[in-house]
Order: structure tokens, then C-alpha cells, then sequence
């Protein structure tokens, strides 16, 4: 018969019966509730494999020592192969989320810090790789293939490609160090002819003794990439017919770039965010990726996407004009809610340390132009800039994607938010309309909560920050030398002509010169 624990998790159902679980040798779970029916199996299977009910403890409720004794016993009595290895077979041990949120550690430093030794860990990133022994094998190969080896070569070659990124960060950062031309200078790629592509598919037709499909030119053409024939000929029908290949015969699917547009708008706001190639290619609604790419001319998935956010903001600008008084009930709405908001209080308080002699400060000011109507959290008028302060009181990590999705991190859980830039746009809408460019204004996307950590905003062109570091960056910026020297009670006069009603506004009683 099979060795089984029995273990009674801490947490209760809504019968307020604690359940019960069997775990055997092979780690199968097998689970058991506390009715009258199943108290006898469990004092049978206890009685006849001489086992003891353990309770698994509340990880709030053990100290960082204990937690680290648990991860230390289970890692060396399951001896992973890594991370995903390790949480599939724990029992006791917290989740990965929670380590990561109670810790501010990774994986790795968790390890260390539990008393693992630094060489028993199975990550690369933990061996001590030997960077001029990396730097002379991609020499060799250079002057073996009498060229600058793509990563196709230097994986096919057997080299690891993985050891070589986590020693100098990128490829092309690699071959800068070992004295080589990168295979995708700008400058190269301009200068792609027709007649060069041509000669290469007409050798991989002829080496796979059929017409090349996209995969074929993948798989054979180290030089190029697909995007580079496709976007150069318009796609694979025109590719092969002027290589002098019959064309295919079906019922080719038309398309228009209005069409795409509409599609792809439905499909970002069913994901909440940017879809990837593999999904694009996968959805039903859409055609493949290159198709797209062909008709909106462009050569990469963020130069589409970039142009898919261009026109979600002018809509959402039109939309507004149109909708002028709908908007002006909403902005009510959003003001009786903002009025409670503490980030927007934390945000006021610090303003209040700025000199009332040289800075003006509005708070939860509605100002309209025309149609168009915004409610702006703070703007600070000073002779270095106006800074309109948009605040955001998010708790937890929050993040930006390697495709610009904006994710939030809290409770174990990752959740997509909305991107700020949309807002953002239409407050400098506004003020453009109020200023007439006349000065320069400067956008801060201040986060207010002081359980809120930021992570990869070097990925958006915002000014991101913390509410604590406001009034130093506000005193720090130098404004541009191409813009007029800022008139601030002139500013000030515009600004209190277009507001609303009577607001919150942050009182300055003379302005010095500074």
C-alpha cells in the first residue's frame, strides 16, 4: 500500500469545514472533507499507514527564518531541476508570487538566502561564465564562415546563444565587442534590391526543387528575413511571379486597410492589449500577420501598433467633441469620486512644500476648450515649465511589457491596465488649445500609493515617477531655451479663463522673479 500525509490546509470552505488531502509517493493528490462519512477513512488510512494529521501553517503567520528553514528542507529532500520544478512537486512551501512580494527577492537570492549553496542552483545565471572564451569562439566563427555569423549560424554551430546574451546583455552588443558589423545596421537594410532576393529564392526553389514557401526562406536565407521579401515584393504570389513561378490558384480573400483597422481595434479591446504574431495568425477574424504588415506598409508588429494606438486616441478625441455635455455628467462623476482619492490628497500635500512665490498650483481643476472639456488632477505654473500632473492610485508592482502593455502586480495575481497615454493626450489637447504652444509644457504621470513599486518604465517616453519625487524634479527642470520664458501670471490668467467652475486652486499671493 502507498505511504500517505495527510494534511489539513489552514483555510476553511463555506461550510466552515476544513478539507483534507492525501499526498502518496508520487505526489497525487487525493483530497478528503471533515463530514462523519470520511473521519473514519482518515483514521483508517492513519492507522494503517502509521501517519500523523500535519498542518500546513499560514505563511503571514511564520517568521522570514521559518519560511526560509521550509523552502530549505523541501528543495533539498526534491532536488529540482529548477523553478517550475520546485513549486510543481512543494507542499509546504509559499508560493512563488508571495516570495517575490514578501521578499523583494528573486528566485535565485530566495535560495541563497534559505542557505542553498550558490553552486547547487541549476541556472545558468549562477555559473561564472567566461566572457573572453565567449568573445574568441564567435571570433572563430567569423573567420571560419568568412562573415558575421547570424544567431541561426551560431546556434547551428552549436554555441549557446542563451550564455551569450547573459554575459553582454544582447547579440549585436556581442559582436560590438569582439570588433564585428552587426548583421542588422539600419543602413544594410535600406539598400535591399529586388535582383539579390530574386537570386536567393531561385536557389532555395531549386534546393527544395519546388516553388520556396515562407518557410522554406526561413529556414535557408541566413541574410534576410521574411519581412525583408515580403514587404520588398508585397507578398509571396508577387514574389513568385516575378521569380517566373506559376501562381497559385484559389480565391485570394480581399481586404482593405479601413477593414483591418475595424478588426484589429475589436480584437485589442477583447485582449486588452497588443496581440502578439502567433495570436494574430491564430484568430479567425484576422489574416496573417503579413498580410497586415503588407497592407499598412510597415516592417515590424510595433510600427503596426504603434499606428492602431494613433487612431484609438483621435477617435477617442472625436468621440468626446461629439459627446460634450455625455462627457461634462461623467467629469461630475469623476470629481465627486476624486474628492475621497488619498493619491490625489498625498499628491496635494507634497505640492504644498513648492514656494507660493515662484509656483501657482491648481488642484482638481475642470478646464474647457470648444467642445472639449478635461478634468486635471494638478498643474503647476512656474517660470521654468507648466507641469501638468496626472496621479494614479495604483497599489502593488506596476509594469510595462515588452510590447507596452501596462500590467499591475498585486495579491499573487497580474492584471492589464489602461494605458495612460490616451488621458494624457487629451489633457495636452486642452492646454495646447489654451496656450497655443506659446510655452512648454511637461507631463508627469505620478503614482501616489506608497505600496506602488515601478518597474521597466524605461519602456514608455512619459515622465514616471513617485509622488515623493514631484517637487524635486518640478525645482531640478530646465526648461527649453527654445520656448519664451514663461509669463506666469499671464499663464495664470489663461488657465482661470477656461476653467469651469469655481475649483480648488492652490493660492500664491505675489510672484517674485527668479
Amino acid at each position: 500500500m502507498n505511504n500517505y500525509i495527510i494534511e489539513v490546509n489552514t483555510w476553511e470552505n463555506v461550510d466552515g469545514i476544513k478539507p483534507l488531502s492525501l499526498v502518496n509517493q508520487q505526489n497525487s493528490l487525493i483530497p478528503l472533507s471533515m463530514h462523519s462519512n470520511n473521519k473514519e477513512k482518515v483514521a483508517e488510512v492513519q492507522e494503517v499507514t502509521g501517519t500523523r494529521c500535519r498542518s500546513k501553517k499560514n505563511p503571514n503567520k511564520l517568521s522570514d527564518q521559518e519560511i526560509f528553514d521550509i523552502i530549505r528542507e523541501e528543495y533539498l529532500a526534491i532536488q529540482p531541476n529548477g523553478c517550475h520544478d520546485f513549486f510543481k512537486k512543494k507542499v509546504n512551501s509559499p508560493s512563488l508570487p508571495y516570495l517575490r512580494k514578501r521578499f523583494r527577492m528573486t528566485y535565485n537570492d530566495i535560495l541563497i538566502k534559505a542557505g542553498i549553496p550558490k553552486e547547487d542552483l541549476n541556472f545558468v545565471r549562477c555559473r561564472n561564465l567566461d566572457k573572453d572564451q565567449l568573445l574568441n569562439e564567435l571570433k572563430q566563427l567569423a573567420n571560419v564562415l568568412g562573415h558575421t555569423p547570424t544567431v541561426k549560424e551560431y546556434k547551428k554551430f552549436g554555441f549557446s546563444y542563451h550564455n551569450l546574451t547573459l554575459t553582454f546583455g544582447t547579440y549585436n552588443q556581442a559582436l560590438k565587442e569582439v570588433g564585428l558589423k552587426s548583421n542588422f545596421d539600419p543602413k544594410l537594410r535600406k539598400s535591399i534590391s529586388k535582383k539579390a532576393l530574386l537570386k536567393i529564392y531561385h536557389d532555395i526553389s531549386q534546393k527544395v526543387n519546388k516553388p520556396a514557401s515562407l518557410e522554406d526562406i526561413g529556414k535557408y536565407c541566413m541574410e534576410y528575413s521574411i519581412t525583408d521579401f515580403v514587404t520588398t515584393f508585397g507578398g509571396l504570389s508577387e514574389l513568385r511571379k516575378e521569380a517566373g513561378f506559376p501562381g497559385r490558384k484559389y480565391n485570394k480573400k480581399k481586404y482593405s486597410k479601413e477593414g483591418l483597422i475595424e478588426s484589429l481595434i475589436i480584437e485589442y479591446r477583447k485582449y486588452k492589449r497588443h496581440l502578439t504574431a502567433t495570436e494574430i495568425n491564430a484568430n479567425e477574424n484576422l489574416p496573417v500577420h503579413y498580410t497586415i504588415m503588407k497592407y499598412f506598409k510597415v516592417r515590424s508588429l510595433s510600427d503596426l501598433w504603434a499606428e492602431i494606438d494613433s487612431i484609438l486616441v483621435q477617435q477617442q478625441i472625436k468621440l468626446i467633441e461629439q459627446n460634450g455635455k455625455q462627457i461634462e455628467q461623467k467629469s461630475k462623476f469623476k470629481k465627486a469620486e476624486k474628492a475621497i482619492n488619498h493619491g490625489e490628497e498625498h499628491v496635494k500635500h507634497q505640492l504644498c512644500f513648492l514656494d507660493s512665490n515662484y509656483f501657482k498650483v491648481y488642484n482638481d481643476i475642470n478646464l474647457r476648450v470648444g467642445a472639449l472639456q478635461q478634468q486635471f488632477d494638478h498643474l503647476v505654473i512656474g517660470m521654468n515649465g507648466i507641469f501638468h500632473l496626472e496621479t494614479k492610485n495604483h497599489r502593488g508592482t506596476i509594469s510595462i511589457d515588452r510590447h507596452g502593455n501596462w500590467e499591475q502586480m498585486k495579491a499573487g495575481s497580474i492584471e492589464t491596465i489602461a494605458d495612460p497615454k490616451g488621458q494624457i493626450c487629451r489633457h495636452e489637447r486642452v492646454l495646447s488649445g489654451i496656450i497655443k504652444d506659446n510655452y512648454e509644457t511637461v507631463t508627469l504621470l505620478v503614482f501616489a500609493h506608497p505600496r506602488c513599486t515601478l518597474k521597466h518604465m524605461d519602456r514608455t517616453t512619459l515622465n514616471v515617477m513617485k509622488a515623493e519625487q514631484v517637487v524635486s524634479f518640478i525645482k531640478s527642470y530646465q526648461g527649453n531655451p527654445r520656448k519664451n520664458t514663461i509669463n506666469v501670471a499671464e499663464v495664470c490668467r489663461l488657465i482661470e479663463k477656461h476653467i469651469v467652475q469655481n475649483q480648488n486652486i492652490g493660492t500664491s499671493p505675489t510672484l517674485k522673479s527668479v
